[in-house]
């Protein structure tokens, strides 16, 4: 046999082998936590949700009562696979104390489960495993409650939380719209926020809280983009916010002006989605008043996009200790 055609032989017969061998399977485990202590026994649930679990993904699962604590039961599921399944829950397992407990009642809780289950089908392309509510206590005796939901896949989107300190003192209107705008404007194809909170922490820190379906954890954030001495100079600011919106309308930046009783007079608060937005810095130049830095700002940001050579497309002023500064918004070239 010729050299070529011996070469061309061993070439096949090393294809042909790498067809023939499949990943070796092995045997994968999940735990699913805080499900409520409840009239049902905990063995016959591990046995229904290995039922659920078979049903859901097509593989073969055993269910073993794990653990019952006053917090609730812990059931885990094993199967055989060749690649493990990710757990996608909405209450991740790591995170901020609290993260996820966000309800102020069972009644509030139960009443979004089939709203959320529906997206979470929709989304993912399954149904959760199993969707429950189950509370968490703080040292103060406060409870609060989660919706938990159990599901199973590799996607790109998943369940995702992000929190972020809300400046000021917003009125019960102005949360309200917050709320409803959040979960409605900062949608796209790769975020589908679901379940907004503006509500105080266990430190009495106003939070705005999210539960959405997304690539990355803590992508949307509430900030100051201008700390001002009054609702009006708000409105300034407000007015510049809305020709950056109008220059580049398919970057979404939800702005409000919030009354602010703990630290100057109000805030120009942004919130945004961390992917989807600009750089921030701050103008080397300051100043000693609003007034001041309100008067130069028309001629100081042409001055850093023209001279500078920035790729500078907005400035707000704001407070910088004792003195004011320009907060410049570039494009985000990364």
């Amino acid at each position: 046999m010729k050299k070529s055609q011996s070469l061309t032989c061993l070439l096949s017969a090393l294809i042909l082998c790498g067809v023939s061998v499949a990943r070796e399977s092995r045997t994968y485990a999940v735990w699913l936590r805080y499900i409520p202590v409840q009239e049902k026994n905990c063995h016959e649930l591990a046995q229904e949700l290995a039922v659920r679990f078979t049903q859901i993904t097509g593989l073969e699962g055993t269910g073993r009562c794990q653990s019952i604590t006053k917090k609730g039961m812990t059931v885990e599921i094993r199967y055989v696979a060749n690649e493990a399944l990710e757990l996608l829950s909405s209450v991740p397992e790591i995170g901020f104390p609290g993260e996820g407990f966000e309800f102020e009642s069972r009644r509030q809780c139960e009443a979004q489960i089939p709203s959320e289950e529906a997206a979470f089908e929709k989304v993912t392309g399954q149904k959760p495993v199993m969707a429950f509510c189950n509370f968490q206590e703080n040292y103060y005796g406060r409870q609060r409650w989660a919706l938990v939901m159990y599901g199973f896949g590799n996607l790109a989107l998943k369940p995702q939380w992000a929190s972020s300190l809300f400046p000021g003192k917003p009125s019960a209107a102005q949360a309200q719209k917050i709320l409803e705008d959040v979960k409605t404007q900062l949608n796209h194809s790769q975020l589908d926020v679901r379940l907004p909170f503006l509500q105080d922490d266990d430190h009495g820190h106003l939070r705005l809280t999210l539960m959405y379906f997304g690539r990355y954890g803590e992508q949307i954030k509430s900030f100051s983009l201008s700390e001002i001495n009054s609702l009006t100079e708000c409105e300034n600011e407000m007015q510049e916010l809305r020709k950056l919106q109008q220059k580049n309308p398919a970057i979404t930046t939800l702005g409000y002006c919030i009354h602010n009783p703990y630290h100057r007079g109000a805030d120009l608060v942004a919130v945004i989605d961390v992917t989807r937005w600009y750089q921030v810095k701050y103008a080397v130049e300051s100043f000693t008043s609003y007034e001041d830095c309100h008067t130069q700002r028309p001629t100081l940001v042409p001055y850093y996009q023209n001279v500078v050579k920035d790729p500078v497309v907005a400035g707000f002023c704001t407070k910088y200790g004792s003195e004011w500064k320009l907060q410049l918004i570039e494009e985000n070239n990364r």
